[in-house]
């Protein structure tokens, strides 16, 4: 089953681990991305970066998404 984004923040929001590990996975790329560091990954660092977006997760907001939800 696809979800959209709305409904896969919704989850994730709610506290579901599907839909927080749906969100993980979406940023997975960006957040490797930003964990290399001279040409080295940092294993630390993309912790900290998924640690900092499951937080961040409760700070979005979902206002212009209703309609998406109910959909």
């Amino acid at each position: 089953m696809i979800m959209r984004f709305a409904q896969k923040l919704r989850r994730a929001k709610d506290g579901d681990h599907k839909g927080i590990n749906s969100i993980l996975i979406m940023y997975q790329l960006l957040s490797l991305k930003n964990a290399v560091l001279d040409g080295r990954l940092g294993g630390d660092l993309y912790q900290e970066l998924c640690i900092t977006l499951m937080r961040s997760i409760q700070l979005f907001k979902i206002k212009g998404y209703e309609k998406a939800l109910r959909s």
